[in-house]
This record gives structure tokens, C-alpha cells and sequence, in this order.
């Protein structure tokens, strides 16, 4: 497996993940966030759930990488959850899109 979903799941083999303090989830999405204001190009929605579901992993906390799509217009956009809640995006997303893949730590 290869990619980003071959690298997430590699992250979450093997170790004991935890359900992560909100707050502490909060502050990995704002230091992400600040880092992200240092890189020369815009930051797009799949690399930076990416980078933060394997900052959660890193530091052996559960996380949800999803990805949603809606049809009419279409639109997809990739976002992180932790217990059910949206990190660092709308919280409306769950709604508005339907999930089309989901890695999950808790396998």
C-alpha cells in the first residue's frame, strides 16, 4: 500500500493510540495552522488532514482521516475527526458530504 493511506495506517499499526485531551488536538490543528502560514504555496485540504491525522498518530492519539464528496455541484474536501468531531474544519462537513473513505486508527 502506498500513498497517504498506506502511510496512516502504517503510523496506527502496532501502538497503543489513545483518545487525545480536546485541547490537545486544538493545539496540534493551530500549530499546523501557523505552519502552514510559513510555506510559499497555498495549503490545500488533503495534504493538511493528512499531515494532521499523522501528527495525531505520531503522538499515539486515535484520529479519523475522511474524505467526502457532495454530487450537485461537486465538491470534495478531506478533513480530521477525533471521537466523532471534526478538527479544525466546519463541523457542518459531516452533513453536508458523504464520506467516501475513512482510516480509521481504531483498526
Amino acid at each position: 500500500m502506498v500513498g497517504i493511506i498506506g502511510f496512516l495506517k502504517k503510523l496506527s499499526q502496532s501502538k497503543k493510540l489513545i483518545v487525545p485531551p480536546q485541547d490537545q488536538s486544538l493545539i496540534i490543528a493551530k500549530a499546523l495552522d501557523r505552519a502552514c502560514l510559513l510555506y510559499p504555496k497555498r495549503t490545500m485540504c488533503l495534504p493538511f488532514a493528512a499531515t494532521l491525522a499523522a501528527l495525531h498518530l505520531k503522538n499515539n492519539y486515535k484520529c479519523d482521516f475522511v474524505i467526502g464528496v457532495q454530487n450537485l455541484p461537486f465538491y470534495a474536501h478531506a478533513w480530521v475527526e477525533v471521537e466523532g468531531v471534526v478538527i479544525n474544519d466546519r463541523p457542518e462537513l459531516k452533513i453536508k458530504l458523504a464520506p467516501i473513505l475513512k482510516i480509521s486508527s481504531n483498526i
